[in-house]
């Protein structure tokens, strides 16, 4: 199971700074936010660095901690969750981009509440 979460926490993080390098070049074609010439906004920029750092526990969470089944279910909805929100960025029209970015803010508030408690439950 350890090695299941392991590999999917390595999968997030090769894919979050490809869909962030994505949007950025964009499509060329003036698609998505990005596609439009614009920089990162700082709303996304903080939802990245927030992701980031809910990786980062999880990663501390599996090396120096033991974790209960219960325990890794829930580090694996969390991660799942935020699977979604990637490919919700990865796919967004540049016109709802904004709007997805206070939704995912919102949410990853939530996520990081919820790791923040496991993770102190786990480590601790």
């Amino acid at each position: 199971m350890v090695q299941r979460i392991i590999l999917i926490l390595t999968v997030v993080l090769l894919v979050v700074p490809g869909i962030s390098a994505a949007q950025m070049q964009g499509s060329g074609k003036g698609q998505g936010m990005m596609g439009q010439g614009m920089m990162m906004s700082p709303q996304m920029q903080g939802n990245m660095g927030t992701m980031s750092d809910m990786m980062t526990q999880m990663h501390d969470m599996m090396t120096k901690g033991k974790m209960t089944p219960e325990q890794q279910k829930q580090m694996l909805d969390i991660m799942k969750q935020m699977s979604q929100m990637m490919q919700q960025m990865s796919m967004s029209p540049g016109g709802q981009m904004e709007q997805m970015q206070e939704q995912h803010h919102k949410q990853l508030q939530e996520m990081k509440k919820n790791l923040d408690a496991l993770h102190s439950q786990v480590v601790h």
